[in-house]
């Protein structure tokens, strides 16, 4: 003779006394918006929908007016940092600066 006991591991079959109510399953937040088939868009993007930071081949990065620009502003911020007594501060201003001093001497400007 077989005795059950509650919460037996033989027990294939849920009962309603020993169910716990999970409430409804919800789909994770990446899953959602895929179409039934499960599969991702084929080819590529339109250029119009590139993630923020890439650029098709060819494309100019910098342009000169806004180098010399940045390279101003970067220059002067620096110089107020220094005045306060933030050398820190100042260091990665002078850097910044720097980088667009490198990107105008690329261009010729």
């Amino acid at each position: 003779m077989h005795v059950k006991v509650r919460g037996d591991p033989t027990d294939l079959h849920t009962t309603p006394e020993t169910s716990l109510d999970q409430g409804p399953r919800r789909t994770p937040f990446r899953h959602q918006n895929r179409s039934k088939s499960g599969s991702r868009p084929q080819g590529p993007r339109p250029a119009n929908h590139r993630p923020p930071g890439i650029r098709p081949p060819g494309h100019v990065r910098h342009v000169a007016g806004n180098a010399r620009h940045n390279y101003e502003r970067y220059t002067t911020m620096a110089k107020d940092a220094a005045r306060r007594g933030d050398v820190i501060e100042a260091e990665n201003y002078y850097q910044h600066a720097e980088h667009y001093f490198r990107v105008m001497r690329e261009q010729g400007s």
